[in-house]
């Protein structure tokens, strides 16, 4: 090896054929493929020093010759290539048992072999082979909302080799089609990894291999896979859930798998194995939210009684507007009057009702409504219509509750004529005063996606 120090030293032995490995050393890895030991790499060997690797065999039964190989290499620069490796070929003659033992003479038996007592120091055990053992885990990301109907989300799939003997053919596979069963469509965008070769041709339909041929996982190691997906979810936002299932050949031929748990740690419960942790991973959809609005005139009232004359209990479909049209109205029909056409039938003192009718019908929840219907001119908002300060009413998945006119703990509020008034009410300077709402939620699930604002005014 020459005259200086040598670096990165590798020594491995051709195991013979016929033989079962029973151990090898620390640092030493056996590969049953290819019937070869190969044994870590020693980072500086000086000149003149030396070193042994025990390997244990377990010979045949029968009579045979056995001869294995075993090579020494070195990275070191060395103008003679020469002196960087080495080769050295062992022969074993195996015979058949002595069919006539030696035996003692005063009784006729076998004669059994002394043993000779052990040495004072004798060399540890090499370390056993041990199973392979894969975890995985699986991450996504919220999904970004595109706002054209479609939301992207990430995936990562980290797998790891807690075992102590590489993994060839990893392979790690996704049903996106199971996992998405009910979105209207899902593409993959895109997929990378930086510590394995990827199949680029994933589609998680009839191509569910995240993973192309011939990745090797090492003993201890990690490697990473993140690829997106774009999903037009339509109603169906979710909840949706993912598992991604790993799987590698240790060196005896045996293949290992697993099935991802949730989150970054694959062995959630600690006990040393991981095939009891496998959580699904959740994705939630928050698709497009879509509001309509329909308002109409639904009572009038004069010194306490109803004004006759005026059938407020129908259905009257504007022409100019589409939305008391759309179908989820089946569940809240908008009854009302959009005009009063005759003359003479409203005197000044009356009061007036308006309710205003919304409709979510988007495919995702509308969060933080907020809702302002400024106070009409020449009339004046009744701010005890429902009680003490309590000027307005809302109707919400189904139930009816009095809103106070000041800024407190409920949705509703009256914002007073000349008093700055937020989005959306079209007029900072607020004129004449607005009933305001803020809604954090109005669901797009039927029946509760439907519900109305109510309020009186006083023509004056």
């Amino acid at each position: 090896m020459g005259t200086a120090n040598a670096e990165n030293v590798t020594v491995s032995y051709e195991v013979p054929p016929g033989v079962t490995v029973v151990s090898v050393p620390d640092g030493c890895v056996y590969d049953a493929t290819a019937a070869t030991i190969t044994c870590a790499p020693i980072p500086n060997f000086g000149r003149g020093a030396t070193t042994n690797y025990n390997f244990v065999f377990k010979a045949p039964d029968t009579p045979i010759s056995l001869t294995g190989v075993a090579r020494i290499s070195t990275t070191s620069a060395e103008p003679n290539t020469g002196n960087n490796s080495a080769a050295a070929t062992t022969t074993v003659a195996i015979g058949a048992p002595d069919p006539n033992p030696p035996t003692d003479p005063n009784t006729g038996l076998p004669l059994i072999p002394l043993i000779p007592n052990p040495t004072p120091n004798p060399t540890p055990n090499p370390t056993p082979l041990i199973p392979s053992v894969i975890g995985t885990t699986l991450q996504v990301t919220p999904p970004t909302n595109n706002r054209n109907g479609t939301e992207t989300v990430q995936f990562t799939v980290t797998i790891t080799n807690t075992g102590t003997q590489p993994l060839r053919d990893l392979q790690a596979i996704i049903d996106l089609v199971r996992t998405f069963s009910g979105v209207q469509g899902f593409v993959v965008v895109s997929i990378d990894s930086s510590d394995f070769v990827i199949n680029p041709a994933f589609n998680g339909t009839d191509l569910q291999n995240l993973l192309g041929a011939s990745n090797v996982l090492n003993p201890g190691a990690t490697g990473r896979i993140t690829f997106r997906v774009q999903v037009t979810p339509g109603f169906n936002t979710g909840p949706y859930f993912a598992s991604v299932t790993v799987q590698g050949t240790d060196p005896t031929g045996t293949v290992v798998s697993d099935v991802s748990t949730d989150g970054t740690i694959a062995d959630v419960n600690g006990n040393g194995t991981t095939s009891d942790d496998n959580t699904p991973t959740i994705i939630q959809f928050t698709g497009l939210p879509n509001i309509r609005l329909v308002k109409r005139m639904t009572n009038a009232f004069r010194n306490g009684v109803i004004v006759p004359g005026i059938n407020f209990n129908t259905l009257i479909n504007d022409a100019s507007d589409v939305n008391d049209d759309a179908p989820g109205w089946a569940n809240l029909s908008p009854l009302g009057l959009v005009r009063i056409g005759e003359t003479g039938l409203l005197q000044s003192g009356d009061q007036l009702e308006y309710t205003v009718y919304f409709l979510s019908d988007g495919t995702g929840n509308a969060d933080d409504f907020r809702f302002c219907d400024p106070t009409p001119a020449g009339a004046s908002f009744l701010g005890d219509t429902y009680g003490a300060g309590l000027g307005s009413l809302l109707r919400l998945e189904g139930v009816e509750t009095p809103q106070t006119n000041a800024l407190d703990a409920d949705a509703g509020r009256f914002i007073p004529p000349l008093t700055p008034a937020p989005s959306p009410c079209p007029s900072p300077n607020n004129p004449n005063g607005a009933v305001y709402m803020q809604i954090p939620r109005v669901s797009n699930r039927s029946p509760n996606n439907v519900g109305f604002v109510r309020f009186r005014v006083l023509i004056q």
